[in-house]
């Protein structure tokens, strides 16, 4: 995410946008082959999908809750990173290398508020992390729709932070819910539909919107609506003091 844009900038004098894919292809396969080479642990298996340990997940309405939270926090950091250049060169103005320079080093601003979850999920606990950090994502969301020039360059860098921080709370959550023989059945069944509303469904719709509407007014619908997911934090019963 931090890199890529950065690699398009200097690549684009050199090699037509099909190069510059198969740099970053290329680069993703030797890294898989370097990870399936010298990664020796995650080989153990899990529980399976069994109908024993599905039913009792898809009773809890905590489960179905969670799953539009880690939909949308995920949405919040990868669905609206598709959509923010495109929104920045065709309806902001900006010019492609700009947009691509500031895109790219706002990527690194997410890697270092992740190294602050712990100590706040710690200091806070998970539910109050939840609903603080899908609210202020949300807002900030509807801020890269409402806001121009400079406000908008600085919440370019503020946004992803926040979403990032939604990421691994909404992951500590889903692990302290059902049976602990169900736990991983539980994020196994999570992450399909929260990386299909992640990466689908919000670049899907914002898209639809800067065609129908514009992007900015995609943006704040996007970020009303996880203001609003905010408020379903309370429902949330987790097996943990929380």
């Amino acid at each position: 995410m931090a890199t890529v844009p950065m690699f398009a900038v200097v690549l684009k004098p050199w090699l037509s946008w099909r190069g510059v894919f198969a740099v970053a292809g290329g680069a993703v396969l030797i890294v898989t082959l370097i990870f399936q080479l010298f990664v020796k642990v995650g080989r153990e298996r899990g529980e399976p999908p069994t109908i024993g340990n599905i039913f009792p997940l898809l009773k809890l309405p905590s489960f179905w809750i969670l799953m539009l939270f880690l939909g949308f926090a995920l949405g919040s950091v990868q669905g609206i990173y598709m959509m923010i250049p495109t929104f920045m060169i065709s309806e902001v103005g900006f010019s492609p290398v700009f947009t691509n320079m500031v895109f790219g080093i706002s990527r690194f601003v997410p890697v270092i508020a992740l190294l602050t979850a712990g100590l706040i999920l710690d200091k806070i606990g998970i539910r109050r992390t939840i609903f603080a950090v899908m609210g202020l994502s949300g807002l900030s969301i509807v801020f890269l729709g409402l806001f121009s020039g400079r406000w908008l360059t600085l919440t370019i860098f503020f946004q992803p932070a926040i979403g990032a921080l939604a990421v691994p709370a909404v992951l500590s959550a889903l692990s302290s819910i059902g049976p602990p023989g169900s736990r991983n059945v539980a994020l196994s069944m999570t992450l399909p539909i929260a990386s299909f509303i992640a990466s689908g469904g919000v670049p899907a719709f914002v898209g639809f919107m800067g065609d129908a509407v514009s992007f900015s007014f995609g943006f704040i619908l996007i970020g009303l609506f996880m203001i609003f997911l905010a408020c379903l934090t309370p429902f949330l019963r987790l097996n943990i003091a929380d």
